[in-house]
């Protein structure tokens, strides 16, 4: 590469593809539904190696194909799948562009989206195996549609926690594609071993952020490191999306010219005859009145020299935090002693509010419709308590730890009644309030029922048993029959659980709104036609609880509704779910999974009293093969497990 170009002729470049130019979010990663990038990895992006060789994968009229090769991993563990990707004219279309990807992950383990004409590109991405032995890495063009173009694939590696690359050949020294095999999902294709030089600009600049987390109208300080093969003339850019509320130069380490764009979602430092410079800018985020917690500032550059752009590796978000306003809410969980009355018309409810630290709060419920009456059992201290026509009620505490309110509520003639609550902490800026997560609606089948529900809202299995840090997809489904859309929402405990990702489901079109901070997911899909059972989203979750813990996935009625063709609500019931920590087999929870485990699977199997009424058992943990349902497989699982031990 000539490294001779004026600095003049660079910056004039530049400065006008600023003005005129979509951000590079726009080059990297275009296309209708390309993922966000969520990495916090600081580390350098590393060189390329230019062994002359690389994968090759072309496509005139469109491809969802990839070159594959599969290797045996270790359950539940974390790997690392990196690249290089290099771009001639690649359009998304109804793809992503090009990419690399775990095919048994789908679009979960999906790393940057590389499309246009691009110089080599470092992309990376972190996966957990799951339940999985095997796995197949593909070089991706396509991906769930049709891609267009030629993309260039090299130094391919899917390293393991001790950073040994599992791939074979995934640097193509070898001059050949052995053991990479062509697979073409819909369209066609052409395969390959590109000869060309797998040269890079050497150029490598990395984000680090001081604090990745800040609060409504804070300040936090961005650094780009940049190396370079040697002295030469480059330029540093910085896109931001959203605009910042104001961004300040705080050293440009003696760049020739700088500046940050009237708008505040961008920056720009061009430098000359130099092999290395950090550029440090500081951030300000919009104020509470526009941003909230869970909202995120994205952020994406490159350094380019030559016409040649290297893009930017490193933390590439910010996420807004709590406002800081004192002491945190209070979280407060609702249980039934059923959810469905026959002839008894009475049902116990029980809300537990864990502060971290003492403090004072206010538990709220709501009804609707109001019950027959309302009567507190159990007020566990509180200072003040009051029911107000039987559709509401309130207990208040004074400096108060963990404690559970307890009341009976007697039910009138309405079929289905429905709580909706919250916990309200004081603190120097006013109240915070938490809504109160689990079991949120009681059916009263007895006189004067509702009409029977045409289906129900659930997950697949009522209890999960996650081992400590495991990650693993779980299925929400209906089997109501006629739906063309729906807007599903789920509550979580985030203390216990982090939802990684979501997969849309059977139906079309699909919207997803995450927020871990907040502890909830909103999914929304519309289709043109009608269908009967369908799967609606997948889940990807990691259990951050440990042994012993459990948690709902808790679906909220109010915000959660089915639809037919003619856009009418479609009567459903809703089935929630229940994730507890511990050691699948183990059901009678003594701590070890032995022959005892395996005697009452059996008896459940048998429709048996596993053990007898003095007997421990936990349905939940009886899955020992962990593939959704108890079979006489989990038996032997079982055995064969005592044996080993």
């Amino acid at each position: 590469m000539s490294r001779r170009r004026a600095l003049s002729t660079l910056v004039v470049v530049l400065a006008a593809s600023m003005m005129v130019a979509a951000p590079v979010s726009a080059a990297i990663g275009a296309g209708a539904g390309t993922p966000a990038i969520d990495s916090s990895d600081t580390a350098p992006t590393p060189a390329l190696d230019t062994s002359g060789h690389s994968i090759q994968i072309s496509s005139d009229s469109g491809v969802d194909g990839a070159m594959n090769q599969s290797v045996a991993v270790e359950t539940n563990t974390t790997y690392t799948l990196s690249g290089w990707i290099k771009t001639e004219s690649v359009q998304a279309g109804s793809g992503y562009g090009a990419q690399l990807n775990v095919h048994e992950l789908e679009q979960s383990s999906l790393t940057e989206s590389v499309t246009g004409t691009q110089g080599w590109t470092h992309v990376e991405t972190t996966i957990n195996s799951g339940s999985n032995e095997e796995l197949q890495i593909n070089a991706l063009l396509g991906g769930w549609g049709d891609s267009t173009g030629t993309a260039y694939y090299d130094d391919i590696r899917f390293e393991n926690p001790q950073g040994e690359n599992l791939l074979s050949n995934g640097d193509l020294e070898a001059g050949s594609l052995d053991p990479w095999q062509s697979q073409t999902w819909t369209g066609s294709g052409d395969y390959g071993i590109s000869d060309q030089e797998s040269v890079a600009t050497g150029d490598v600049s990395t984000r680090t952020v001081e604090s990745d987390t800040v609060a409504p109208g804070e300040q936090t300080t961005v650094t780009v490191d940049v190396e370079t093969n040697g002295a030469e003339s480059f330029t540093v850019v910085e896109n931001f999306d959203p605009a910042f509320e104001n961004v300040e130069l705080v050293d440009t380490d003696g760049a020739a010219v700088s500046a940050v764009r009237n708008a505040d979602d961008a920056v720009f430092a061009a430098y000359n005859n130099r092999s290395e410079a950090t550029l440090t800018y500081r951030v300000t985020l919009g104020n509470a009145s526009t941003v909230q917690e869970g909202d995120h500032y994205r952020l994406s550059g490159f350094a380019q020299s030559e016409g040649e752009r290297s893009a930017t590796g490193g933390q590439d978000q910010i996420t807004v935090g709590a406002e800081d306003i004192g002491s945190p809410g209070v979280q407060s969980e609702r249980t039934l002693d059923t959810e469905n009355l026959d002839a008894d018309g009475t049902a116990t409810v029980s809300v537990s509010a864990t502060p971290s630290e003492a403090s004072s709060f206010i538990i709220y419920e709501d009804f609707n419709p109001a019950f027959e009456s309302v009567e507190i059992v159990d007020t566990d201290g509180a200072d003040v308590t009051g029911i107000q026509n039987n559709e509401s009620l309130f207990a208040s505490y004074n400096g108060s730890e963990s404690v559970t309110l307890v009341y009976e509520v007697e039910v009138g003639e309405a079929g289905t009644y429905s709580f909706d609550g919250n916990t309200s902490t004081d603190t120097p800026k006013g109240a915070v309030e938490r809504p109160t997560l689990g079991t949120d609606s009681l059916t009263f089948n007895g006189s004067g029922t509702a009409p029977e529900a045409n289906g129900t809202v659930q997950f697949t299995q009522e209890d999960y048993v996650f081992a400590p840090g495991e990650t693993r997809t779980l299925t929400v489904e209906t089997t109501a029959e006629s739906v063309a859309g729906h807007e599903t929402r789920i509550e979580f405990d985030p203390d216990v659980m982090t939802v990684e990702g979501v997969e849309a489901g059977d139906i079309g079109s699909s919207a997803t709104n995450l927020s871990n901070e907040n502890g909830m997911v909103t999914v929304a899909q519309a289709g043109a036609s009608e269908t009967d059972a369908p799967r609606l989203f997948n889940l990807t979750v990691t259990f951050e609880g440990d042994d012993g813990d459990s948690a709902s996935l808790a679906f909220d009625r109010e915000y959660t509704s089915l639809f037919d063709a003619e856009t009418g609500d479609i009567d459903v019931a809703f089935r929630d779910a229940t994730i507890r920590g511990g050691t699948p087999g183990d059901v009678n929870l003594d701590g070890e999974v032995d022959t005892r485990d395996a005697i009452l699977i059996q008896q459940h199997l048998a429709g048996q009293d596993p053990g007898g009424d003095n007997t421990v058992f936990r349905p939940a943990f009886a899955d020992a093969t962990g593939d959704g349902s108890v079979t006489i497989n989990d038996v032997l699982a079982v055995l064969e497990r005592a044996v080993d031990n």
